[in-house]
Parts: structure tokens; C-alpha cells; sequence
């Protein structure tokens, strides 16, 4: 626009020039000056116009780049605290699994050897079991009893005595069955031994 007035001024000024000095033309040319000044004058509020619309958009521009900063930086520290919490509930969760892990791997080392210890003490105790019922059938035999030995003697003498006291008196001897002799028992067919040696 500047450039525009500038060009009119200039053509202004060649007409003043070629028209010369009479006073008509001085008439005319003071009134395209004054029309050529207003319209200087109204370009010029219109570029003040126009002047103070820009530096009012540039401000609201500033600020409104200034706000999305300002909410780019809030997310970003709110985008930050969320990874660093996330993150640590990760690590959390990372160290109970690994825990959990190794408590895993404890009981397959241990429980192995806790079933192979009760194993090992049942094998024991079913051999153990049958050597400490003889050692205590052996020990209840040489133990020396008073009542059962005495009874043991009583019951002895009671069997090999003519007239027993306690026991009844045992009734004869039931007959005997004969029993055929050996020689009247035919022996099985024996094969000839003629037939033998042919």
C-alpha cells in the first residue's frame, strides 16, 4: 500500500508539473491533493486498522502458544509420573514373580528330597519292623516269668503223669485200624525188562 501511494504522489506531482501554473489547473490540483491527502489519510487508518488487528491476533497467537506449552508441558509431567508409577508397579510385580520364582525352584529341589527322606524311613521302619518282633519274641522267651514257668511245669508234669489231678483221666486208647502189610499191596505193573533191551 505504501508502494501505491507512493505512485500516486509521484503521478500527482507530473500532473502539477505538465499543467503548469494557471489557476483552474491550481484549482484542480488542490482539490486532487486534498482527495489524493484523504485517501492518504484513510489508507492509513485502514493500515492502523489492520496494524492493531495483527498485533492483536499475534498477541492472542502468543498466548494461546503459550497455554499449548504450558498444557504440552502438564501432559508431559503427567505422561511422565504415569510411566514412572506404571513402571513401578512393574518392577513390583517383577520382583513377586521373580519371589514366586524361586520359591518354585526351592520346593522342586526340596520336595524330591523330602519324598525320598519318607521314602527312605518307611524302607526302614518295614525292615526294622519284623528284626525288633523277633528281638522282642527272644527277649519275652529268656525273660524269666515265675507264674508262667511254674504254670509251664504244672502243665508238663499234668501230661506225663499216670494220675493226673487237674486234667481228666484220659480214656483208653482208641482201637487202631489195621492196616493191610505191605506185601499185600500188589506193586504197580513193572515193564519187562526183556522189552527193555530191545
Amino acid at each position: 500500500m505504501v508502494t501505491h501511494f507512493k505512485g500516486r504522489m509521484m503521478l500527482l506531482a507530473a500532473l502539477a508539473l505538465a499543467t503548469g501554473c494557471r489557476d483552474e489547473s491550481d484549482a484542480r490540483l488542490a482539490w486532487l491533493a486534498e482527495q489524493s491527502i484523504e485517501a492518504q489519510a484513510r489508507q492509513n487508518e485502514e493500515m492502523a486498522r489492520q496494524s492493531r488487528q495483527v498485533a492483536e491476533a499475534s498477541q492472542a497467537l502468543v498466548e494461546a502458544d503459550a497455554q499449548a506449552r504450558r498444557e504440552l508441558v502438564e501432559t508431559h509431567a503427567s505422561l511422565q509420573e504415569g510411566l514412572h508409577e506404571e513402571r513401578a508397579t512393574l518392577d513390583e510385580r517383577r520382583d513377586h514373580l521373580e519371589r514366586d520364582r524361586r520359591e518354585v525352584a526351592r520346593q522342586r529341589r526340596t520336595d524330591p528330597l523330602i519324598a525320598s527322606a519318607i521314602m527312605a524311613v518307611g524302607v526302614l521302619l518295614a525292615c526294622i519292623a519284623p528284626l525288633a518282633l523277633a528281638g522282642y519274641v527272644v527277649y519275652t522267651a529268656n525273660r524269666p516269668d515265675s507264674e508262667a514257668d511254674a504254670m509251664n511245669e504244672l502243665l508238663v508234669a499234668e501230661f506225663v503223669s499216670e494220675q493226673p489231678i487237674l486234667l481228666p483221666r484220659a480214656s483208653p486208647s482208641p482201637p487202631q485200624l489195621a492196616h493191610p502189610s505191605p506185601r499185600s499191596i500188589a506193586a504197580p505193573d513193572q515193564p519187562d525188562d526183556d522189552s527193555d533191551e530191545e
